[in-house]
């Protein structure tokens, strides 16, 4: 009886672990759909559109921690159906009351034409359960374009925000 029991304890370990090396990508989280007013932002991003932070924005989703997504030039990483994935130049500093730390992660966006689906802050969450998390990115965040953040098309110009912006209104 407790060999069946370890290997039924071992077996279930064995597909945590598997489960977890399959999310390499944040794309593989998925971002989740929302109602009302924060659908179709549609913002004209593609693999050849950058995302520049012209200075930190921090934020707290939650009680036990929050993230601060630093100033630079954001590339574009990944792409699916929805949007894309843009990664952040330093990674992001995952901030608790324990401490920061240095994670990597980066912010996606959906595309234009694109309903449903809400931006979201992607962070490699450390540990032995860690793995890629997602957090919808606040009202604030959408309401500081073209002050805080822009997006440059390929040609180096700035691309026009969506109307209306979440927060904005």
């Amino acid at each position: 009886m407790k060999i069946t029991s370890l290997f039924t304890a071992l077996f279930c370990l064995a597909i945590v672990f598997v489960g977890c090396a399959f999310h390499k990508s944040p794309l593989s989280v998925g971002g989740q759909a929302e109602s009302g007013a924060r659908e179709g932002l549609n913002f004209p991003v593609a693999m050849n559109t950058s995302l520049l932070m012209a200075r930190q924005f921090p934020w707290w989703p939650t009680g036990d921690f929050g993230y601060d997504l630093p100033a630079g030039t954001y590339k574009a990483e990944a792409e699916d159906d929805e949007g894309v994935f843009f990664k952040a130049p330093s990674g992001l500093s995952l901030e608790s009351v324990e401490g920061k730390e240095s994670v990597k992660g980066g912010i996606y966006l959906p595309k234009e034409g694109t309903t449903g689906v809400r931006g979201h802050v992607y962070l490699w969450q450390p540990g032995w359960l860690g793995g890629w998390k997602s957090f919808m990115l606040p009202d604030e965040f959408f309401s500081t374009y073209s002050n805080v953040w822009v997006l440059v098309g390929s040609d180096g110009q700035r691309l026009p925000a969506p109307r209306p912006l979440p927060g904005t209104r």
